[in-house]
């Protein structure tokens, strides 16, 4: 699966995904730009994303990429090394779920959500 990581979504965290393409936004020069910039450059560019991983930024600031499979941290790790705690929910999400649908993703629990 090719995965598209979020501002913030360490790079450590796709590493870790074994079997998955993980790429940062930042890497694809596409750092900083809000959800609507971010989708339109996905939509140009020669890639196909299969999931998007970003961090949950509550009902104001959704960042959602409804034709992929998308994934919201629930909170903004205070290190790099706290993003690995997240691991075996996003592994699960990304073998179980389809492009389309959205999780929000806790330490220790994924929640399916409805687009």
């Amino acid at each position: 699966m090719r995965v598209l990581l979020d501002d913030g979504i360490d790079e450590m965290l796709g590493d870790a995904l074994t079997g998955h393409k993980c790429t940062t936004a930042a890497d694809m020069g596409l750092g900083g730009l809000p959800i609507e910039a971010l989708r339109e450059k996905i939509g140009e560019s020669q890639e196909a994303w299969d999931a998007f991983i970003t961090f949950h930024h509550g009902p104001q600031g959704k960042r959602v990429m409804p034709e992929l499979l998308t994934l919201a941290i629930d909170a903004a790790p205070s290190s790099d090394d706290d993003q690995g705690t997240y691991m075996p929910q996003v592994a699960i999400a990304l073998e179980t779920m389809q492009p389309g649908e959205m999780a929000l993703i806790g330490k220790d629990w994924l929640r399916k959500l409805e687009g």
